[in-house]
């Protein structure tokens, strides 16, 4: 009996009813994962999480400063005294605050003049020094001696290839000729050999002088470069000049500094009257409360932070007020550092946000009236809002795809 070989071969044409299938299974997967989704996000899970945790009113914390070379005439103010709104707080010395302002408008078109000298490379240094002296400046003059002495050097780096160029250029005439003349005087049989050695000399000197003009054109380029980077820097310069300008001009019809908003006098610094100080310095720092933002912090076990994000949702609840407050809704704002407690477990501090709005509830109106017309502080109990089966098993699916 002999026996038979079956050759394996692919079907001349694809089976419709295996396609049926695999889009069929595969449309089934989908809808299942899609589901599945839909639902571990729909499906809430009570969050049975409490932390103890501090709650006070925000504040916004603003600086003010005395101007460098501005000496201080009063402080109008004492430490821990309550402000309002441009209400003044110190008096400027004004005549040396004008003279300020002239100082910074001289150091300006100063700027400005050696600016235009630096991008003006056609004009000869020692015309501009010279064309500066009418301006009885010695800041002027220094800044275009300064443009002078740059745009001399770059004249003198640039010469200096040139000639060495020319050099070559000369030198490869003259051996030209010294070849002619030998031809000339040669017999018939050695000509062809210092025919040749001429035209390599000749070749080397003008790979020579083609390199020299590159490295001519590589400098050009180079300095072309160190005066952008040099203009750039005196236009940065000029910015400043014009940002600090302004700032002084703002206290010219009255040389006060003021409150920018509503606070009280966190710090008061003991600076001495009617000396000018070398740089800005801080003399006062006003502390603002903002009327309907609240901060928060908890302790929260480092396990358990790992499932925190910011922006997610908590119930906070007050406790020691006077008043039987409900939980008001906060946000997480931040999470902050891991540090061990008393017991050696690895805790994570996390900042809440609680923002109250003017239309406030009976109860929330209360916890408020009540934080502000107290100590300002209380203690919290926050908790969790209710959460989804997505959210509890992110942390986790997030950990599995590192591995892969």
């Amino acid at each position: 009996m002999k026996r038979q070989f079956v050759k394996p071969r692919a079907p001349k044409r694809a089976n419709p009813r295996g396609a049926f299938w695999l889009g069929w299974a595969f449309s089934t997967a989908s809808l299942l994962a899609i589901s599945a989704s839909l639902f571990s996000e729909a499906v809430r899970v009570p969050d049975v999480r409490r932390y103890e945790g501090h709650f006070e009113p925000a504040a916004a914390r603003h600086n003010l400063v005395v101007p460098a070379q501005v000496p201080l005439e009063a402080v109008l103010v004492h430490e821990g005294e309550g402000v309002v709104q441009g209400q003044r707080i110190a008096l400027l010395n004004q005549r040396m605050l004008e003279d300020k302002i002239e100082h910074m408008r001289v150091s300006q078109e100063i700027n400005a003049l050696e600016r235009d000298c630096l991008l003006n490379s056609s004009e000869t240094p020692q015309s501009a020094i010279e064309a500066s002296d009418a301006l009885e400046n010695l800041q002027a003059q220094a800044a275009l001696r300064r443009c002078g002495i740059h745009h001399q050097a770059h004249q003198v780096s640039r010469e200096a290839l040139l000639r060495e160029r020319q050099a070559l250029s000369y030198g490869a005439h003259l051996k030209y000729r010294e070849a002619i003349e030998r031809l000339r005087l040669t017999e018939p049989a050695v000509q062809r050999i210092l025919s040749l050695r001429a035209e390599i000399e000749r070749n080397a000197l003008r790979t020579a002088i083609a390199e020299l003009d590159i490295a001519i054109a590589e400098q050009v380029t180079q300095q072309e470069k160190e005066t952008l980077a040099k203009v750039i820097s005196l236009e940065s310069v000029a910015r400043d000049i014009d940002r600090s300008m302004s700032h002084l001009k703002s206290f010219s019809a009255a040389p006060y500094l003021t409150a920018p908003q509503s606070g009280h006098v966190a710090r008061l610094r003991n600076l001495p009257l009617h000396e000018a100080f070398a740089n800005d310095t801080d003399l006062v720092q006003l502390v603002s409360e903002l009327p309907n933002t609240f901060n928060a912090s908890v302790v929260v076990p480092v396990e358990e932070a790992e499932m925190l994000t910011r922006g997610a949702k908590m119930l906070v609840q007050f406790s020691g007020l006077h008043v039987q407050t409900p939980p008001l809704s906060a946000k997480i704002a931040d999470i902050h550092r891991t540090d061990p407690n008393s017991s050696g477990q690895l805790m994570t501090s996390v900042q809440i946000e609680v923002e109250v709005g003017s239309n406030l509830a009976p109860h929330a109106q209360a916890i408020v009236d009540s934080v502000r017309n107290g100590t300002g502080q209380s203690q919290i109990s926050a908790s969790f809002e209710d959460t989804s089966i997505k959210r509890i098993l992110a942390p986790s699916l997030a950990r599995l795809g590192e591995y892969f």
